[in-house]
């Protein structure tokens, strides 16, 4: 039981003298960008039809605020969407009484769970491409106002605007009905 006790402290000094052999960078050095932590090509992935949403959009978001009668509300909004390593971030901002809302989502492919997007994993149900033209239908379950419902969001991109639409259809009924959309303009660099 001794040499177990007088063993581990050995141990433990020698895993710090390893530890401090690894450093490759001092407090004082800025760390250098390794392989790994640059950006990865998605063209070659399933995250290519999602690489026309990078840059800067203007635009506005509508949303249905009465779901009783389903009336909306338009505000004018902004998203920046750039490509971070494996994922596509996309920081929306909208204007709702006088103040800026940010909103922040991303976009990236899980080989088992499929696309990452709205905040939710989707299915692909379809992509068409005709030149510049993009349609994308994104299905997936969830809730709804705290109902089981069906979910499918539309992106639909023109060489100009993209327009991405969220419709619903709670369990029992027949029709999908408008949640919200962000219909925005590319900006000129």
């Amino acid at each position: 039981m001794r040499i177990c006790y007088s063993f581990l402290p050995l141990v433990f000094i020698m895993s710090l003298i390893a530890c401090k052999q690894d450093t490759a960078v001092t407090s004082r050095e800025t760390p250098q960008l390794r392989e790994e932590d640059k950006p990865i090509d998605l063209k070659e992935t399933p995250m290519q039809d999602f690489l026309f949403l990078l840059g800067d959009w203007e635009g506005e978001f509508e949303f249905v605020i009465k779901m009783s009668d389903l009336s909306t509300q338009i505000l004018p909004a902004e998203c920046t969407i750039v490509q971070d390593q494996h994922k596509i971030k996309m920081n929306y901002k909208y204007t709702a009484e006088g103040r800026e809302v940010p909103d922040k989502q991303e976009v990236f492919h899980d080989i088992s769970r499929g696309i990452f997007f709205g905040g939710n994993y989707n299915g692909i149900e379809k992509v068409e491409r005709n030149g510049e033209n993009m349609h994308i239908l994104l299905t997936r379950t969830g809730t709804e106002n705290r109902k089981p419902s069906d979910i499918e969001t539309t992106i639909d991109y023109d060489g100009k605007q993209v327009k991405i639409v969220k419709m619903v259809k709670p369990e029992g009924k027949s029709e999908f009905s408008f949640r919200n959309s962000y219909t925005l303009n590319k900006k000129s660099s």
